[in-house]
């Protein structure tokens, strides 16, 4: 279950990100942004989060997911495109399975909120 791993390095990654004057005790709500090729359960990296924040030193803080969508480039015909299924990778344009992905890979803290509203 490598989602407890995804959770503790959220918190590591938001501690190191807070400015020295703000304590996590005040982060509300921790906004990551999760590729879809990572293979996330989205319910699971919640529930082991919510877990752990307290005795991280995050007792109040809510995550929030949002998910990357996977878009590609044709390495032939240089198209870019989305890609809606997962388990087909190929150029809409010429058929190339010579792509390379854009979007959907990784794991970004993209923004925290502290309890009076500031988003670091």
């Amino acid at each position: 279950m490598h989602e407890l791993y995804v959770a503790q390095c959220i918190l590591d990654s938001a501690e190191k990100a807070l400015p020295d004057d703000v304590a996590g005790s005040s982060v509300r709500e921790i906004v990551v942004l999760v590729g879809r090729l990572d293979a996330i359960v989205n319910d699971s990296l919640t529930f082991l989060f919510d877990v752990i924040k307290a005795e991280r030193g995050f007792p109040s803080a809510a995550l929030r997911i949002d998910v990357e969508p996977v878009s590609c480039r044709c390495l032939r015909c240089t198209e870019q495109f989305a890609v809606p299924d997962v388990d087909c990778f190929f150029c809409p344009e010429c058929n190339s399975r010579d792509v390379k992905v854009l979007t959907g890979r990784g794991i970004r803290i993209m923004e925290m909120t502290v309890e009076d509203g500031v988003e670091v």
